[in-house]
């Protein structure tokens, strides 16, 4: 290799160089401000905004238990919500504290018979005022929530529902009580739950596989 080839590869191998520097200076990598504009979320829950109204309005999610469900003339519908502190996905958790109550201001009609009594919801809106309304008979004061968006949780398994689920447990014996017949366990406390096994003379049949003692 003469040396003026070497220094025309030289120079071709920096001009390339340089092109990629100027590609990634002109088309920089995003960073975390450029990633959103949304406003951070304030961690300000509803007991510290009945007790703080000065630090309104802020940008906030909140979640709980539906406890009312009221459709105003003017289109708009007001879920009174028992508050719940969130779980990392979201859901309210199922504990027995409350920071408060608060109304979720929907700008549309959410129908009563679907939007039920003790059902969960999680909401994120704007807090900018309190407004007056009643528990029972106490005063109360609502920290009003405009909604911008919402999730209304499905209702959970119950422990019972689940059991029902799992696999049922069978059995037939000649020493069983009743010969020649096959019984579920309507007697063990959950119904159709898995009962544990135990010897007895016979087979086992679990989920339709048997099984000799």
């Amino acid at each position: 290799m003469t040396e003026s080839s070497f220094a025309s590869r030289l120079w071709l191998l920096g001009a390339f160089l340089g092109a990629l520097a100027g590609c990634a200076a002109t088309n920089p990598s995003p960073q975390p401000d450029d990633a959103g504009s949304q406003p951070v979320l304030d961690a300000l829950d509803v007991a510290e905004a009945q007790l703080s109204p000065e630090r309104l309005p802020v940008r906030v999610r909140w979640g709980g238990t539906i406890a009312s469900v009221e459709n105003t003339a003017e289109g708009h519908s007001l879920v009174e919500i028992v508050a719940r502190p969130l779980a990392r996905d979201g859901r309210p958790r199922q504990v027995d504290t409350s920071s408060g109550r608060f109304i979720a201001k929907f700008d549309e009609f959410v129908d009563p018979l679907v939007y039920t009594v003790g059902r969960e919801m999680t909401v994120l809106g704007e807090v900018a005022e309190l407004v007056d309304g009643k528990v029972g008979e106490s005063p109360y004061h609502f920290p009003l929530l405009a909604v911008e968006s919402a999730t209304y949780w499905q209702v959970r398994a119950q422990p019972w529902e689940r059991s029902r689920t799992r696999s049922r447990v069978y059995m037939h014996s000649d020493d069983w009580p009743y010969h020649g017949h096959v019984h579920g366990y309507h007697d063990w406390p959950y119904w159709w739950y898995d009962r544990p096994p135990r010897r007895r003379g016979g087979y086992w049949i679990f989920n339709g596989q048997t099984g000799n003692d």
